[in-house]
């Protein structure tokens, strides 16, 4: 891969060395650095507390939980990378910030049917690939935790603000604060439940505080002009319809899978026309 990359990279690009742009990226990436430790810590945290307070055969459970509710993440992390210029182009624009509260609304639409969609697909997925009855436990928490994974997509598209306002240490600091809310409430929480929700719980309760806070300092330095109305549309039509699709379930599985895959076709057509919603992200 690196020789691929590498050989696109002389194709495409002139190489240059300059000692004040180079400042510039050491400055802008060097507050980031422990971001980075902050976010593996966090996402790796679960697993070390799981083991501590229950025991091995629960780090497996939650472990094989993760690997299916993180499918989630491998769209979202993509769709960031590719965001992550077109945001700056936008946001540079004569009207950025109200462009940019539209992106970000188109986002976080797109997350939500993102979201109901993999859920709907892992259900028969899970039992194609997991053999052992003892690891069936694992289907249980992948709910949660998808919502997790969306909660944090959210708030990684709310980060770009900062990104963009190059306020990269208080990323950093932001992600610092909630590795300790989601250490000090997971332990509470499993004492608690004495289970894997416990956890489940604590990272719910800590994204859903890490929007909120992303989402007030992203906005003290790059405002975002968000159609509140909207918003809130979209995040109570996701919600409904993620806590409809997990607690109600037809006998005949293929006519359930089908069943809900045409409501949220329809559904989220029928936002995209009523909103005005453009399919692409120009």
């Amino acid at each position: 891969f690196f020789f691929i990359a590498f050989s696109f990279l002389i194709k495409y690009s002139k190489i240059s060395f300059d000692l004040i742009i180079i400042k510039k990226l050491f400055l802008f990436g060097l507050p980031l650095i422990p971001y980075f430790f902050f976010d593996w810590t966090y996402n790796s945290g679960g697993r070390f507390l799981v083991e501590k307070y229950l025991s091995l055969e629960k780090v497996a459970i939650f472990g094989l939980s993760l690997q299916f509710a993180g499918i989630f993440n491998l769209f979202e992390s993509a769709l960031g990378n590719a965001l992550l210029p077109h945001y700056y182009e936008t946001s540079n624009s004569i009207d950025g910030n109200k462009r940019s509260g539209e992106l970000v609304l188109r986002i976080i639409l797109f997350f939500g049917i993102l979201l109901n969609l993999i859920y709907l697909l892992i259900n028969p997925l899970f039992f194609m690939v997991v053999k052992d009855i003892n690891y069936y436990d694992a289907i249980e928490y992948v709910p949660f935790l998808l919502f997790v994974f969306y909660l944090r997509g959210i708030g990684n598209v709310l980060r770009l603000g900062l990104l963009f306002s190059k306020k990269t240490k208080i990323i950093s600091l932001i992600k610092g604060c909630f590795l300790l809310v989601l250490l000090f409430s997971s332990i509470y929480l499993i004492k608690k439940y004495n289970n894997i929700l416990g956890v489940a719980f604590a990272y719910l309760i800590s994204n859903f505080l890490y929007i909120i806070v992303m989402f007030i300092f992203s906005n003290k330095y790059f405002r975002l002009i968000l159609n509140w109305k909207k918003t809130i549309f979209i995040l109570f039509y996701t919600c409904i319809l993620f806590y409809f699709f997990i607690n109600h379930s037809l006998n005949n599985v293929l006519f359930d899978f089908l069943i809900k895959v045409s409501v949220l076709s329809i559904t989220s057509i029928s936002i995209i026309k009523i909103f005005k919603f453009k399919l692409n992200f120009k």
